[in-house]
């Protein structure tokens, strides 16, 4: 579902450390999203994602979007 949401990973938005993040449309509800797919060889450890997903799982402002 998400390889095609991001019709195969093809539009690129950034990179950080754990890998890139993709543009994709989500097909049943048509929301648009950003997909990180992380790197399994990545420079960052288990703890430092984690982190990650915590912190911005509790982000509020105006100009992001919530994490789902």
């Amino acid at each position: 579902e998400l390889y095609g949401a991001t019709k195969g990973f093809k539009e690129e938005l950034g990179k950080g450390g754990f890998g890139s993040v993709y543009k994709g449309v989500l097909s049943r509800s048509r929301i648009e999203v950003a997909l990180k797919r992380v790197l399994h060889g990545s420079k960052q450890g288990v703890r430092e994602f984690v982190a990650e997903i915590s912190s911005l799982g509790r982000m509020r402002h105006r100009i992001m979007v919530q994490l789902h």
